[in-house]
């Protein structure tokens, strides 16, 4: 039976680098764990996929274009990175060779270092993985890049226009309303007012999506509550003054929604520093050590986890198997999402 180094390594609760150890006699296995994997596969008539098989005499060479962690990215965009350092260290096992590029959210910073990377890699390279910081203007780019036979697949958000073989993501309407849910059953007892609504980055699809899910449910939910949606994602300072001229102006905001965690951070501290913590209803996006004083004096009610770790090795995974046709990929993958409140944030903390 041909199946692939994942299928094996599911089925025997081990990684796909032990499994690949164990067939081309690596080291880094114990003898005993090798002999298991092999007699295993003997006993079942497994056979690795060939085109796994024939990784050690063809280098992979693949490409990650990511938001650079650093500042108010650093709460999301850090564990993005340390996916991708995990995963690439289990790929080398595999022949794969991976260069990983920075940048900001602007999308011709993107589009010139994806020029950079076609002229550099592109005759040599296999696979890109990118966050696509616009959901349209990055289309003419990646166009060029599956034209040269450049396998591409988007974290995190999408380019679902352009020519992208998969993406992978949370499902981002789920998000929208699960807070949508969550924020109706907060207040359930309230008839008028009030929801403030923080949608990040107009020009992120998953940001859009988690923005519509919230938006669909609580009309569906509480009709008879008002949603302000307003956008601001570059400039905490621009964000926090928003925040405050809002609170200030309407008495009867009553909740709080933030799709994303930049935005979350900097709404609690301007909900802290007006005293409205305890009064208002706040859900947020993800989990950082710096949201835990918040959770605490119950400036923050529940944030949505998107795992973002999970969803960059899903990401570099599914490009490998693009790539080497070892493993069937459907064009979206959808990671877990978590509801987190005060009593279990910190197990999601590492």
């Amino acid at each position: 039976m041909n199946v692939g180094i994942k299928d094996i390594a599911a089925r025997l609760n081990v990684s796909p680098t032990t499994v690949h150890k164990a067939i081309h006699g690596k080291k880094g296995i114990s003898e005993k764990t090798r002999s298991n994997i092999l007699n295993y596969m003997n006993q079942n008539g497994f056979r690795p996929n060939r085109v796994a098989a024939a990784l050690k005499r063809r280098p992979i060479k693949l490409a990650c274009v990511l938001i650079e962690p650093s500042g108010r990215n650093l709460f999301f965009y850090q564990d993005i990175l340390l996916g991708i350092q995990a995963t690439m260290t289990e790929l080398q096992a595999f022949n794969v060779e991976t260069s990983v590029y920075f940048t900001s959210f602007s999308a011709d910073e993107q589009i010139k270092i994806l020029e950079k990377i076609l002229v550099k890699e592109g005759d040599s390279l296999n696979g890109l993985l990118i966050t696509p910081v616009h959901h349209e203007k990055l289309n003419d780019i990646i166009r060029q890049f599956t034209e040269k036979q450049i396998t591409v697949v988007t974290l995190n958000s999408d380019a679902e226009g352009s020519t992208r073989q998969a993406n992978v993501s949370c499902d981002n309407t789920m998000i929208g309303h699960s807070a949508g849910e969550l924020m109706a059953a907060f207040l359930d007892n309230c008839n008028s007012g009030k929801i403030l609504l923080l949608g990040g980055n107009r020009y992120l699809r998953n940001h859009q999506e988690i923005t519509q899910g919230f938006v669909s449910t609580m009309s569906e939910l509480k009709s008879e509550l008002d949603i302000f949606e307003f956008y601001e994602f570059d400039d905490p300072v621009r964000l926090k003054k928003k925040i405050k001229a809002y609170l200030e102006s309407f008495a009867d905001i009553l909740g709080v929604y933030c799709n994303n965690v930049r935005n979350t951070l900097t709404a609690c501290e301007t909900i802290r520093e007006l005293g409205f913590s305890r009064k208002l209803k706040v859900i947020g996006s993800d989990v950082h050590s710096d949201m835990l004083p918040f959770f605490e004096d119950h400036t923050l009610n529940a944030t949505i986890f998107q795992d973002p770790q999970q969803q960059s090795i899903k990401s570099l995974w599914n490009l490998y198997y693009l790539v080497t046709k070892e493993e069937k990929v459907n064009e979206f993958t959808k990671t877990s999402i978590g509801i987190v409140i005060r009593s279990n944030v910190k197990s999601y903390l590492p």
